[in-house]
């Protein structure tokens, strides 16, 4: 049975979801030509792919090392753990350089030659001409995206750091 969401608690794995859902945003504008140009996803986007993936490969390793007793399965954890930490550092660092190249104006959609106007065509009975959304991002829709890029990586960072913090009590609780 589900449980309200205004009932949950937060739970000790929570990193492990907020860094799927991190992989799962970063897969979903990596691939999306209105952000990333194809060029830059040969210079920037396998990258970024590879350290959101990277984090959610060490999250779910260093849980599955849960014996504080056992030295070097703590050790391995903290290294995980550690390891994770230093791919959404790399994740920062190439989301920022991507925000910066937005900011000065090299945009990744490129700026459409004005088209003479074509005489409005009949649109078939039954379908519609336009499908999905807009063809350009606004700057408003980027700078949600880049929000929302950054503050899931803080957050993921915080989680765990505060794991770091609470298995070495853990760890020194163990005789």
């Amino acid at each position: 049975m589900a449980v309200p969401a205004y009932l949950r608690q937060q739970t000790k794995a929570k990193f492990i979801t907020v860094a799927t859902r991190l992989a799962a945003w970063t897969l979903k504008w990596c691939k999306d030509e209105r952000l990333f140009t194809r060029r830059e996803r040969w210079i920037v986007t396998g990258d970024l792919w590879a350290a959101a993936k990277g984090v959610l490969a060490c999250a779910k390793k260093a849980n599955l090392r849960r014996d504080f007793a056992d030295v070097a399965q703590f050790a391995e954890r903290e290294a995980y753990l550690r390891q994770a930490i230093d791919q959404l550092m790399e994740m920062e660092i190439l989301l920022t350089i991507k925000y910066e190249m937005v900011l000065q104006g090299f945009n990744a959609a490129k700026q459409a030659a004005p088209q003479p106007e074509k005489p409005p065509a009949e649109e078939p009975t039954g379908k519609k001409a336009h499908r999905g959304g807009r063809k350009r991002l606004t700057m408003d829709d980027i700078d949600r995206i880049f929000e929302i890029f950054f503050t899931m990586t803080a957050e993921e960072k915080d989680l765990i750091r505060g794991l770091l913090d609470s298995d070495k009590e853990r760890r020194a609780a163990v005789p």
